[in-house]
């Protein structure tokens, strides 16, 4: 009923007119933060387009998300992801598989709105096309050879381990594969005959038993920045430790020295984002996940501050 109000409007007309020709970019004033929410989820909807919602801050992207699922789009927030600069020996991935899942609901078409906070948008990530051929869709039937599957796994990002305890791993037990993609709301058995998917179920993490059947699961990579043979990997950063000269090349090997032992021991070392841009050359962000998005800036102003907060904790972090 809102929405049919909204799409009689002469400003909504010609708000429609102006994007469908091209003529932007236009501002709006006087409007409270629902009614935004409104007018991006009906310009979507109404121009076959995502939209990209940029806000300032998180608390103001899952606010913007709620309303505009309230006027039915199929909205999604994407969070700010701490990256691990600097020697550790372990950390949380629960922000990374977030990201994760939303870019698996972007790739497949379940998202048409995504509330971005600015510090979010700017982050890279892997690029479209390599999340994609990371990812995998099962179904009951298929022809798939065991160890194919478990190769997969291993090149997305997941760690194989004894038994299944969080996302982004998987475990192996004869001819049954337990595994648990990021954006999975409990983890999945997948068991084969031959080199046939013969059944999948959903299964408790604690007491490992089988709950509900699955039909079909979606496989997602488990890491943003996917570096899954430590040999490739040791490989890559010698490469890009020989592309430099002088007082830089000398810094650098000081660096890598801790990294490439334990690659060359066949582990991968736990802080390996500030390897990504030679992970991935060419730069890539969440936004390059859409195809022709409208924008949207709620409150420019205050995205532009965020803007110069950010860059300046970037720098001195870097």
């Amino acid at each position: 009923m809102l929405e049919e109000a909204l799409r009689k409007t002469a400003e909504y007309a010609r708000l429609k007119a102006a994007l469908q020709n091209g003529r932007s970019p236009a501002a709006l004033f006087g409007l409270p933060p629902a009614a935004r929410a409104e007018v991006a989820a009906a310009l979507a909807a109404d121009l076959q387009r995502p939209a990209i919602v940029v806000t300032a801050g998180e608390a103001e992207a899952t606010r913007f998300a709620a309303d505009a699922a309230f006027f039915g789009a199929r909205s999604a927030v994407c969070p700010v992801r701490d990256f691990t600069l600097h020697p550790t020996l372990g950390q949380s991935h629960e922000f990374e598989y977030r990201r994760i899942a939303v870019l698996g609901n972007i790739v497949g078409k379940r998202c048409n709105l995504l509330a971005v906070p600015l510090e979010a948008a700017l982050q890279r990530t892997m690029p479209r096309a390599e999340f994609e051929a990371n990812t995998l869709t099962l179904k009951e039937g298929d022809s798939l050879r065991q160890k194919d599957l478990i190769a997969r796994l291993t090149a997305a990002g997941y760690h194989r381990r004894d038994r299944v305890e969080g996302p982004g791993q998987f475990s192996v037990r004869g001819g049954i594969v337990d595994l648990y993609a990021p954006d999975m709301d409990r983890p999945a058995r997948v068991e084969f005959w031959g080199d046939v998917v013969d059944t999948m179920s959903g299964f408790d993490l604690l007491s490992q038993r089988r709950e509900v059947q699955l039909r079909k699961i979606y496989i997602s990579p488990a890491r943003e920045v996917l570096f899954s043979d430590p040999a490739e990997a040791a490989a890559l950063l010698r490469r890009g430790a020989d592309a430099l000269r002088g007082q830089k090349k000398a810094r650098l090997e000081a660096v890598l020295q801790d990294d490439l032992a334990l690659l060359d021991a066949g582990t991968l070392p736990e802080a390996m984002d500030k390897y990504l841009a030679l992970r991935y050359p060419q730069s890539a962000t969440v936004l390059d996940y859409f195809d022709e998005p409208l924008y949207f800036f709620e409150e420019p102003s205050a995205v532009a501050e965020a803007a110069r907060a950010w860059a300046f904790r970037s720098g001195e972090e870097i």
